[in-house]
């Protein structure tokens, strides 16, 4: 029986940074015998134009990452479950991203809108009000589960895309941006930020001042040029995107999918994975309160710990992100040993496991909620072999039948539906 996995999110980074610790007295040093230091608000500056050095603690927490993503990535390449891996990922992202965003989604009321919407299923009364019957889901979880499928969707068709040196355009930037701000919230105001915010409070160190918005066209050009010409590797690359557009914020509506959104875009199209997306919004999902203090101490202290701050969250993504590659990790592991067991409960019913069962298992496991003509269509097989086959399995306790009557039945695999609770038990009660 798999076990639940622990998600951390203190990661201690003190010890690390003497080095760059000695640098920053060097440079104070250095600028206290040339003229008077004065502390000033941190701004953001153009990444194409910074300085990047890294605590060697940092370095390694990123090399450790790369060694990990690879193995894992070539160890669900190679898997016969790869597909069901690569899309289970996809949706633990969406359920994760959405809880991150203060959205309470529910796996299994995502399963539903899986059936309804790959079917054309949807009953005459309403995508809505048939989700919030089928599973007693309220209206809020109801809108979280479709903000959670979306956000679903759009890293799907990140993956779906064709691995290349492709430029992430200014204009693809803004078009992401403007899809998430969709899944959020229907009637935000899309495009960039047209107005200049109030000035942030000055803090201890300093405190923060944000670009005009008539400067984010600059920022947003410099973010793409970063992205496309940087030689930085992936990891740093994309730990320094997601704090850049969280510092200059230069979208109206200010939440950080975009972030995450283009690491997996430049992971994708660099081939720092190949098949399937970790779910890295899994740590911000059970620590939000961590994340936010590692990613927003520019609010407070000033430049002259800018060195740190860049540091520090570099250091804490590559530790974060640690946590969803083992997460896909253990979700392999559980993929395997669920479908052997339920191998094990077919031939103790049947005496048999026939090739065609053995292939329908990986489906129903990332399509739990089937009809017998749904799951026909998806197994590309006749009816009355899908029916066969439901028969089996239900005999076997693997499936069980929800709807009422003889007709249109529908079935549920409440193996495959308590698997996102089974995996991080920490958001399975929201």
């Amino acid at each position: 029986e798999g076990k639940a996995m622990e998600f951390g999110a203190d990661f201690s980074h003190d010890e690390g940074k003497d080095d760059l610790l000695a640098l920053r007295a060097a440079l104070d040093n250095y600028h206290r015998a040339d003229e008077p230091w004065v502390e000033k608000p941190f701004e953001a500056t153009l990444l194409t134009a910074r300085k990047i050095i890294l605590s060697d603690e940092t370095m390694g927490a990123i090399a450790d990452l790369e060694i990990r993503l690879a193995r894992y990535d070539t160890l669900i390449g190679c898997s016969p479950y790869r597909s069901t891996v690569v899309q289970l990922m996809s949706r633990f992202e969406g359920v994760c991203a959405a809880v991150a965003n203060g959205f309470k989604p529910d796996w299994r009321t995502c399963c539903y809108l899986d059936y309804y919407l790959a079917h054309g299923a949807v009953p005459a009364v309403g995508l809505s009000a048939a989700l919030a019957k089928a599973t007693g889901a309220d209206s809020q979880t109801v809108q979280s589960s479709l903000c959670a499928h979306q956000i679903e969707a759009i890293v799907t068709r990140l993956l779906e895309e064709e691995q290349s040196s492709t430029r992430l355009s200014a204009e693809r930037i803004i078009a992401l941006n403007d899809a998430l701000c969709r899944t959020i919230n229907p009637t935000w105001e899309l495009g960039m930020r047209k107005w200049d915010p109030p000035v942030e409070p000055q803090g201890r160190g300093g405190g923060y001042k944000l670009p005009a918005a008539s400067s984010l066209k600059y920022f947003l050009e410099d973010l793409a040029d970063f992205t496309a010409t940087s030689k930085l590797d992936p990891i740093t690359k994309s730990a320094l995107i997601f704090f850049q557009i969280d510092s200059v914020r230069m979208f109206p509506h200010h939440f950080d999918q975009l972030g995450r959104i283009i690491s997996f875009y430049l992971w994708r199209h660099t081939g720092v994975v190949m098949h399937a997306i970790p779910p890295i919004s899994v740590t911000p999902a059970i620590h939000p309160q961590k994340h936010l203090e590692k990613l927003k101490p520019y609010l407070h202290q000033g430049e002259t710990v800018d060195m740190l701050i860049l540091d520090d969250w570099i250091y804490h993504a590559a530790r974060s992100t640690q946590n969803a590659v083992e997460l896909e990790r253990a979700c392999l592991a559980e993929v395997e040993r669920q479908i052997a067991e339920w191998q094990e409960c077919l031939k103790s019913s049947s005496g048999r496991s026939t090739g065609t069962i053995h292939e329908i298992l990986p489906l129903i496991f990332v399509r739990p909620v089937f009809s017998v003509s749904s799951l026909a269509k998806d197994a590309h097989s006749a009816y009355s072999t899908a029916n066969q086959m439901v028969l089996s399995l239900e005999r076997a306790g693997i499936v069980r039948q929800v709807s009422a009557g003889r007709r249109n039945k529908l079935y549920e695999c409440p193996d495959a539906l308590n698997f996102f609770g089974k995996m991080v038990p920490e958001l399975a009660s929201l």
